[in-house]
């Protein structure tokens, strides 16, 4: 018995980092296309339109976590394959409300636009219910390829996505499209590039072939039931999370004005993109491969241990020589008028070490059906920013102020990977459901 586990848990292990190379592949061939766009298209737009799609951006990133409302992850580990059908309807249903509010308010797009000080938001706001309602979609589509573990879709789908929007950027760019010629780019990206990848994947391995039974309302609503801890408490903690990374855009714009702003963004740009992708891939995996030891009731810590180890050996030293190069790395890459941005990423660098850990096992919690606590933290995270920049504001340097928003950042991460730890330790004693 002891050799068979031996092998099958070499097996699993071996099929974990198979996966992981496919999608990892593709985040990063992904995120090679768009790093290499980077000197031109700094080159073609000025700080104020990157701004203008930053802003478009977070409010779209805040509407699409409502519309998918957390539902889409029952997809990756609910037990029952007849149930599917209902929990893809319950997904469907919020996409298509939180759609139908998004247009709705269209018509109000200046007066949004003014509680942001953007006059050019208006202009290009009645595309926002567009990008939405396919980002939300493609959202179910990728829990569902999760789940039946066809992870080459996902990286077909980032790198279609990055070459088309690197291109459209440029081409619109370069006929003076301005803003509108970056956010017709990333919304028309989303439409088509999941048309082709679904389209795509049901022909070649019917990946929608056990969702052709309509569902019951009796059903639906069940699941619904069964699940309201993920849009109760998950959907809370990630929205408030989303408004976090945003306040130092709301905050301090007012204060050191929309050239700094300008800075900062193309610094967290170039820094959280790449890392927020890998997270995502690697969350993906280990959200899966965790879920199937919670499932047979084995042990978790040694895995999740194991991974922390990983970030560490490989972070520590990599972190290390960036923290010299960076601006003159930023300087190299996009000109002279954003080596500032690389000092700004210099203080971000213990941050994206610790978000690396604690925003890959984030699933821990839903696998308990124990949210409330990641919303806590989440609550906690954005009073102390709220703190520290209003703190920042008082000395009147943005600099200053960007490092205590990071130093608070660092700390609430370290606390949460504490929390996720003992969490997984309580299972492991016992202590928890599966």
């Amino acid at each position: 018995m002891q050799i068979k586990n031996k092998y099958i848990n070499r097996f699993l292990q071996s099929r974990i980092v198979r996966n992981t190379s496919v999608l990892l592949s593709g985040n990063i061939l992904a995120q090679i296309i768009t790093l290499l766009a980077y000197p031109i298209i700094s080159r073609i737009y000025t700080p104020d339109e990157m701004g203008t799609l930053n802003l478009f951006v977070s409010i779209f990133a805040i509407l699409v976590l409502l519309a998918n409302a957390e539902y889409q992850n029952v997809l990756v580990f609910h037990k029952n394959e007849k149930d599917l059908p209902s929990v893809l309807a319950v997904c469907l249903a919020c996409v298509v409300l939180v759609s139908t509010i998004v247009l709705i308010s269209v018509p109000f797009s200046a007066e949004i636009s003014s509680l942001f000080g953007s006059t050019d938001l208006a202009d290009w706001y009645f595309l926002m219910p567009i990008y939405v309602a396919a980002t939300a979609i493609w959202n179910i589509c990728d829990s569902l390829i999760i789940r039946k573990k066809l992870f080459k879709y996902i990286s077909l789908y980032l790198v279609l996505l990055a070459l088309y929007n690197v291109g459209l950027k440029i081409l619109l760019g370069n006929i003076g499209w301005g803003t509108g010629g970056l956010i017709i780019s990333a919304v028309s990206g989303s439409v088509l590039i999941l048309l082709a990848v679904c389209l795509y994947a049901q022909w070649k391995d019917k990946l929608f072939s056990s969702l052709g039974v309509c569902p019951t309302w009796a059903s639906t609503l069940a699941i619904a039931r069964e699940y309201i801890k993920f849009p109760k408490y998950s959907l809370s903690r990630k929205t408030l999370n989303l408004l976090s990374k945003s306040l130092p855009i709301f905050l301090l714009s007012a204060h050191f004005g929309m050239t700094d702003i300008g800075l900062y963004s193309m610094g967290l740009l170039l820094a959280h993109t790449p890392i927020n992708v890998a997270c995502g891939s690697l969350y993906k995996i280990m959200f899966r491969f965790v879920s199937e030891k919670v499932w047979n009731n084995e042990k978790i810590l040694p895995v999740i241990k194991k991974y922390i180890a990983s970030v560490l050996m490989v972070g520590l030293p990599s972190f290390a020589l960036l923290f010299f190069i960076l601006p003159d790395l930023t300087a190299l890459l996009l000109g002279d008028d954003w080596r500032i941005s690389g000092e700004y990423i210099r203080l971000m660098l213990p941050w994206l070490l610790a978000f690396t850990i604690a925003d890959v096992l984030d699933f821990i919690p839903q696998l308990f059906k124990k949210q409330e606590g990641l919303l806590i933290i989440e609550i906690i995270d954005i009073i102390t920013k709220f703190a520290v920049l209003l703190l920042g504001i008082q000395f009147a340097d943005f600099y200053t102020t960007l490092l205590l928003y990071f130093v608070s950042c660092f700390v609430v991460n370290v606390g949460k990977t504490i929390w996720l730890i003992t969490l997984a330790g309580a299972y492991e004693k016992g202590k928890l459901g599966n």
